[in-house]
C-alpha cells in the first residue's frame, strides 16, 4: 500500500527475489501490521524482457492475454501459492537405503525427510535426490527381494479383507456431511496467517483444538459414489497430516525458515538445530520428540541469527 519495494528490510541481501518461504512470512508480516495488499510491480522490465518472459512463460501469458490483463501496466495484487513442503522438507524418515522403519517399505523423493532447499533448487538437489534416492531404493529392494523366502498372505488374508470393507463404510452410511463441507472447514482452521506463517502457542493450540473437535464429522462422511469415496479418504489424510503440522509446530520454540513463532523470534542454533519426529497412535495421541542434526562438517556459525520473518536491521540491533 505504500509503495514500497519492501523485502530489502526482510532480505538485505536477495530483497524481492529471496526463497518463496521467506517472501511469504514477510508477505503475511507486512499485512498483519496493515500495509497490505502486497503487489507485484513490472512497469520497469524492459521490452526486450518482456518479449523473453512471455517465451519462457507462454501458459501464463496466454491466461492474461484472454483476461484482457496487461502485467506490465500496473501494479497488480499478489498472494503467492506457496506449498509448504517444498520449502521445508518434513516427510518419511528413511536411511541411506531408503528404508524407512516398516520391514520392505521404502520411500524416495519429495515424501522423503531428506535434503530439500525448496524453491531455490529447481533442477537442483531436489531433482538430484530424487533420482538418486529412485535408484538407491529400487537396487536394495530388489535385493531384499532376492534375499526374502517366499511369503504366504494366507495367514493375513482375513486382516486385509477386513481393512478393504473398511475402506468402503463411508458410502454405507444412510447420511451424514460431504467430504467437501469438512475439508472446508478443516482449511479455514489451518489456512490462516496466525497458524500458518505467524504463529504463537496459542493461535497453534486453539487451532488444535478446532481440528481435534473436527474428528467426530471426519468420522461421519457420507460418500454418494467412488469420487466421494477418494474424498472420504483424503480428508481423513489432510486431517492426520494437519495434526501432525500443528504439534511439530508447537513443539519446535525457535523461528526457522517459513515456521515463524511471534513468541520464540530467533533462529536458535544453540537449541533447536533438531528435527521434529512425530508418531500417529490409531487410538490415543499423536507423540512428537526431537533428536539433534549431526554437524561433523558444517556448524551454524551463531547460536542465534535473525530469521525471515523480521526486519533486519531492527532484529539485528536488538540482538547485539
Amino acid at each position: 500500500a505504500t509503495g514500497e519495494e519492501f523485502m530489502w528490510h526482510y532480505h538485505p541481501v536477495l530483497g524481492s527475489r529471496a526463497r518463496q518461504s521467506d517472501l511469504v512470512v514477510g508477505f503475511s508480516r507486512e499485512v498483519s501490521e496493515g500495509r497490505g495488499p502486497i503487489c507485484l510491480d513490472m512497469r520497469s522490465v524492459s521490452p526486450k524482457d518482456r518479449e523473453l518472459m512471455r517465451k519462457v512463460l507462454p501458459e501464463t501469458f496466454m491466461l492474461w492475454d484472454r483476461a484482457g490483463i496487461d502485467p506490465f501496466a500496473a501494479p497488480i495484487e499478489w498472494i503467492p501459492a506457496f506449498r509448504l513442503k517444498m520449502g521445508a522438507g518434513g516427510g518419511v524418515h528413511v536411511d541411506t537405503r531408503c528404508r524407512t522403519n516398516l520391514e520392505a517399505l521404502f520411500a524416495v523423493g519429495d515424501v522423503c525427510c531428506a535434503p530439500q532447499h525448496g524453491t531455490y533448487t529447481i533442477g537442483g538437489m531436489n531433482l538430484a535426490f530424487a533420482a538418486v534416492s529412485g535408484v538407491r531404493s529400487g537396487d536394495f529392494a530388489a535385493d531384499l527381494a532376492l534375499q526374502s523366502s517366499a511369503h504366504s498372505l494366507e495367514a493375513e488374508t482375513a486382516q486385509v479383507a477386513e481393512k478393504v470393507a473398511a475402506l468402503f463404510v463411508p458410502t454405507e452410511r444412510p447420511k451424514g456431511p460431504s467430504a467437501d463441507e469438512v475439508i472446508t472447514k478443516l482449511q479455514r482452521i489451518i489456512i490462516r496467517h496466525p497458524v500458518t506463517y505467524l504463529r504463537s502457542a496459542g493461535t497453534l493450540k486453539a487451532a488444535l483444538s478446532d481440528l481435534l473437535d473436527l474428528g467426530g464429522e471426519i468420522d461421519a462422511v457420507k460418500a454418494k459414489d467412488s469420487h466421494d469415496l477418494v474424498k472420504a479418504h483424503e480428508l481423513r489424510n489432510m486431517a492426520l497430516l494437519a495434526e501432525g503440522f500443528l504439534r511439530s509446530a508447537l513443539v519446535r520454540e525457535e523461528s526457522r525458515g517459513y515456521h515463524f513463532r511471534k513468541d520464540y523470534p530467533w533462529t536458535n542454533n544453540r537449541d533447536w538445530l533438531k528435527w521434529v519426529y512425530l508418531k500417529a497412535a490409531p487410538d490415543g495421541e499423536m507423540s512428537t520428540w526431537t533428536e539433534d542434526i549431526p554437524t561433523p562438517y558444517l556448524k551454524p556459525d551463531k547460536d542465534f541469527a535473525v530469521p525471515p520473518g523480521r526486519p533486519q536491521e531492527e532484529a539485528q540491533t536488538e540482538l547485539a
